[in-house]
């Protein structure tokens, strides 16, 4: 685990514990490479919510309006992909098989 604790824009204090590889025994340091997928869902979805209370665009609204291209499942083509949907995990967009080659590669 990495903690950086920021003021007013300015790094104050930086705190490292643990492994980032028991096998090897190499300590977490300053340059440290942490996976962020999972994570990026919850601060994508806490930007998302934060944009809809700003009235930036509403839960139900069709996501191709601010993407400007169409995102549709190919089975379902009439059905719009909203930003409720693909919040709560509903969408019907899945990773394909090139993310298990991203993730094994990011392993490695």
């Amino acid at each position: 685990m990495s903690v950086v604790a920021v003021c007013n824009g300015q790094i104050q204090d930086v705190f490292h514990t643990g492994q980032s590889d028991i096998k090897r025994n190499i300590m977490v340091n300053n340059n440290t490479v942490y996976k962020i997928a999972s994570i990026s869902k919850h601060v994508t979805s806490i930007g998302l919510m934060k944009l809809n209370e700003q009235g930036a665009f509403r839960l139900d609204d069709d996501v191709s309006k601010f993407l400007g291209y169409q995102l549709r499942n190919p089975l379902y083509q009439n059905i719009p992909i909203t930003f409720r949907m693909i919040l709560s995990h509903q969408s019907s967009i899945f990773q394909g098989s090139n993310y298990d080659k991203f993730l094994d590669a990011s392993y490695n």
